[in-house]
């Protein structure tokens, strides 16, 4: 398993395992999903890490793996591209997974807005750290 490979799977989990501790605690978070009962699955082919969110009850569960037919899918079609996605470098890999997800657009622009919560979190600026928050 190559570098990029392996920092796609510990960026991956980081970000889920985040949101399920900031829906905990973070306002903007819990408004978001607090009527949700969706899955959204996150997976990178070809032979990538996967995992899946379980939002129920305005609860984030975050699981390793696949789950069967979930509302939102995020599939990134290549490592390069994750990292890229995951790291902020580009943006590109949306257009494919927006229009794989047309059906939800909803679901999806808040799905992002979420992963931009916890992209807060784990970057934090001077200020929160400075703050103690």
């Amino acid at each position: 398993m190559g570098k990029k490979i392996i920092s796609v799977e510990i960026l991956l989990y980081a970000i889920c395992n985040t949101l399920s501790e900031i829906a905990k605690v973070d306002e903007r978070v819990r408004r978001i999903i607090e009527n949700w009962d969706t899955e959204i699955q996150f997976k990178v082919q070809p032979d990538g890490p996967s995992a899946y969110l379980q939002i129920e009850r305005g609860r984030i569960i975050f699981y390793k793996g696949e789950i069967n037919n979930p509302d939102l899918k995020m599939t990134f079609s290549s490592a390069e591209k994750a990292y890229d996605f995951f790291t902020r470098r580009s943006l590109l890999p949306l257009f494919g997974i927006a229009f794989k997800n047309i059906r939800h657009p909803i679901l999806f622009l808040q799905t992002l807005r979420l992963l931009l919560f916890a992209g807060e979190y784990l970057s934090p600026s001077k200020g929160i750290v400075s703050a103690g928050s």
